[in-house]
């Protein structure tokens, strides 16, 4: 006989009944059944196998092997394993298969307690009258005879499970006084389960009173108490639930602290893996502080591989949604792959954004880990799927800016994102990162909506447009006016630092300076930051309104210094000084004159003497700037010595002359004899080569201090004309 026909003959004793279209079988089909019951009814086979095999053979509804499985329900030399198996399998199905009801109704009371509940789950699948008044008549009838006992318990507690008020009627008469203490006893809980009233325990006059208030009520009111009872009850049992299962997890954040650091690992790894909610949830906030505390060494390899297995796998939504942020803070790259496929995956809003900023773990550098940035590029798709979500759109265009700005951003996904913050920007409510997104990815056309966005009525929609001009490339024109209000100006500072390199630019922060209670450094960083990326031609622009404004005074020193400092660009260390670098080098040496410093203007012309780019008209201007460095210093022979060469050119005689003239003026009241032999040597000059403004001054300058001084000429001072014509000259 084949294994087929085998199986066939297993009904041959069975009820003649019409058979089903899952009886028509090939013969591969009719072996594989066959091998699954036998499977089943291998009693020296695992647990787990068995059941399954059950399991599907009830799932296919196959007649010949629904009869094996009720030959094996009927025969007392089945093992319990069998029995289990069968009831599970029978409990778990969709439909419970007619054929196995009674004969798993004359299982009620088997000793074997696994098989006995295994048997009460099946049975309480067959919304079936019929079960009912069975296990009813065995619930009665079985404490007659002591050896019954177990049978009429076990019917007692399954009937817990058919909640109709003929079922209550009879446990409450099984409570009376009469009955044995155990049937009693089994009638006070299975009431206890059906209705949800743990209040009466084991009173019986209680369940009696009861009855006779419920037996008054309709089907429908009967049914609605009972909800309402067995809702409170649920509700009872999930607040001590809860109570018993935070009690826990303090004890295990007790033993934690008082668990020596070396062993504190294997105790996270252990409440990770408890199957207690609340215990695992500890454990992610154990590790949440050890992070603050700086203490990660506890943090071992092994406990980030106990929190990544929670990470997807957790049925727990907190838990996952602790662990992927825990993981982000502890900077973990091999957590972001494993949760790009769960994104879509997963349908808690709260794991959602979890995930999300888990996939943001990499900061915007220069380079990202190649694992994380793959997982960045790998979520962009199922990130945009999720972004018109409102509670995830925060989430979803904050890992959209990360991924801009560390290049994973593909065109097309930022063509895609684009589309969403341009529409999602037509509404009336506008999420601040949607708005933010907009400005990392905007065009020209897109400029418009931000700068309208800066009056906007709300606060945070007015910081988060001005801060997408930051990194943006909007011009910074609109925001200029932030300058003026103290919301938007700190934003506007932090992006004109970034991005500000224009002349009108620095103009408009002049015009807005730091007020009294406002801190300096920001706004000065920010001037400092535009001056280094002006053109040369706009940065005299500038240094010459300073010049003229008595504010500017302090601003010109680092301004020129910063300049000097880089290629004319805001890039540091020139690669190649040119003559705009000369130019910037001779206002400093000028600076550094005017406020008394001749040896850093000194050092500032000596520099710029050595760049090869100088011009004719600057190496003239840088020894006019030595000559006063030298008068300043007393080194009048130095002086002297560069005068005798440029005034070997009449055209620049008027320029040394008047720096020998206002060095003797500044030096008369401190330094008079420096002021005298400046004099003296001006005197050995042709008297033509001065213009009359610098003879006058000159004239002043001979004068002794106390002789008031007569705009008119003197008859006892020698004529200048005559200079150079005397003897003494």
């Amino acid at each position: 006989m084949t294994c087929a026909a085998s199986t066939f003959a297993l009904a041959q004793n069975a009820e003649v009944a019409p058979r089903s279209e899952t009886d028509r079988l090939s013969a591969n089909d009719a072996d594989e059944l066959q091998w699954k019951v036998s499977l089943l009814q291998d009693a020296t086979a695992k647990p787990d196998p068995r059941r399954g095999a059950a399991r599907e053979l009830i799932n296919h509804g196959w007649d010949p092997a629904i009869d094996a499985m009720r030959r094996m329900l009927s025969d007392p030399a089945t093992d319990p394993g069998g029995l289990r198996a069968i009831a599970l399998a029978v409990a778990a199905a969709d439909r419970q298969p007619a054929k196995l009801r009674d004969p798993l109704i004359d299982l009620v009371g088997i000793t074997d307690p696994q098989t006995a509940q295994a048997v009460a789950s099946a049975l309480r699948g067959y919304d079936d009258p019929k079960v009912v008044h069975d296990l009813l008549a065995l619930a009665e009838g079985a404490g007659r005879a002591q050896r019954d006992q177990s049978t009429q318990l076990a019917a007692i507690d399954a009937l817990a499970e058919y909640r109709r008020p003929q079922v209550a009627e009879r446990l409450v008469a099984l409570t009376a006084p009469t009955q044995p203490r155990s049937i009693q006893q089994a009638a006070f809980t299975a009431l206890a389960r059906l209705t949800g009233i743990a209040r009466f325990g084991a009173d019986a006059q209680a369940w009696a009173d009861w009855w006779q208030h419920s037996r008054q009520l309709s089907l429908d009111q009967w049914q609605a108490e009972l909800i309402r009872q067995l809702a409170d009850r649920a509700n009872d049992l999930r607040r001590q639930r809860f109570k018993l299962s935070h009690r826990l997890a303090d004890l295990h954040g007790k033993l934690y602290n008082a668990t020596s650091p070396d062993n504190r690992p294997a105790l996270l790894i252990g409440m990770l893996d408890d199957p207690i909610d609340a215990v695992r949830i500890e454990a992610l906030q154990l590790i949440k502080r050890a992070i603050l505390n700086a203490q990660t060494d506890q943090i071992t390899d092994d406990v980030r591989r106990a929190m990544r297995r929670q990470l997807v796998h957790d049925p727990n939504a907190t838990v996952r949604a602790d662990a992927a942020m825990r993981l982000h803070d502890l900077g973990d790259i091999a957590a972001p792959p494993l949760v790009v496929a769960r994104l879509l995956e997963e349908t808690e809003p709260s794991v959602q954004r979890a995930y999300l900023v888990l996939l943001t773990l990499t900061p915007v550098t220069q380079t990202v880990d190649d694992a994380v940035g793959r997982s960045i590029a790998q979520a962009c798709s199922p990130a945009l799927a999720l972004i018109d979500q409102p509670d995830l759109q925060t989430a979803v265009a904050s890992f959209l800016i990360v991924a801009h700005d560390t290049g994973r951003l593909s065109p097309k996904h930022t063509a895609e994102a684009l589309r969403h913050a341009r529409e999602h920007l037509k509404g009336d409510a506008p999420n601040v990162k949607m708005l933010i997104l907009l400005g990392r990815l905007g065009q020209a056309e897109d400029w418009p909506t931000l700068g309208r966005m800066l009056d906007h009525e709300s606060e945070d929609i007015r910081r988060a447009a001005a801060e997408s001009y930051i990194d943006g490339a909007m011009p910074l024109d609109p925001l200029l006016a932030a300058l003026t209000g103290p919301v938007l100006r700190p934003i506007a500072l932090r992006a004109i630092e970034q991005r500000g390199g224009r002349l009108d630019v620095a103009v408009a922060m002049l015009g807005a300076p730091p007020g009294p209670e406002d801190a300096s450094d920001p706004w000065r960083s920010a001037m400092f930051a535009v001056a280094s990326r002006l053109e040369p031609v706009d940065l005299r622009a500038l240094d010459d309104l300073l010049l003229s404004e008595s504010a500017g005074g302090d601003l010109r020193e680092p301004i020129l210094k910063a300049a000097v400092a880089n290629n004319g660009d805001s890039t540091p260390d020139p690669t190649q000084y040119t003559t705009h670098h000369v130019d910037l080098l001779l206002r400093l040496g000028a600076l550094y004159q005017q406020t008394a410093r001749p040896a850093m203007a000194d050092a500032a012309y000596s520099r710029a003497e050595l760049i090869d780019a100088i011009t004719d008209d600057q190496a003239v201007a840088l020894q006019l700037g030595r000559i006063e460095v030298h008068l300043a210093s007393d080194q009048l022979q130095e002086a002297i010595a560069i005068a005798d060469v440029l005034l070997a050119s009449p055209s620049r005689a008027a320029d040394v002359l008047d720096r020998f003239i206002d060095a003797a003026g500044r030096a008369v009241a401190d330094r008079p004899d420096a002021a005298q032999a400046i004099i003296e040597y001006l005197l050995t000059l042709p008297a033509d080569g001065f213009t009359q403004d610098q003879r006058d001054r000159l004239d002043v300058l001979r004068r002794p201090p106390t002789e008031p001084v007569d705009p008119a000429h003197d008859a006892t001072t020698p004529d200048p004309a005559d200079r150079g014509t005397s003897d003494d000259t």
